[in-house]
């Protein structure tokens, strides 16, 4: 329940998704950019409601 530690998590999600939307700026970037955030958010959703 510590939501510092959600920052951190947070923020270290948000630099790996700038890290690998720069590092693949392809054509096929498009969809793993969406999937990626799509994950992301699901997984922050889930680790709030789960700790609440």
């Amino acid at each position: 329940m510590n939501i510092l530690f959600y920052q951190i998590l947070l923020v270290v999600f948000a630099a790996l998704f700038t890290v690998a939307s720069f590092g693949e700026s392809r054509q096929s970037s498009r969809y793993a950019d969406h999937i990626m955030t799509f994950v992301m958010m699901v997984l922050l959703f889930a680790t709030f409601t789960w700790r609440s």
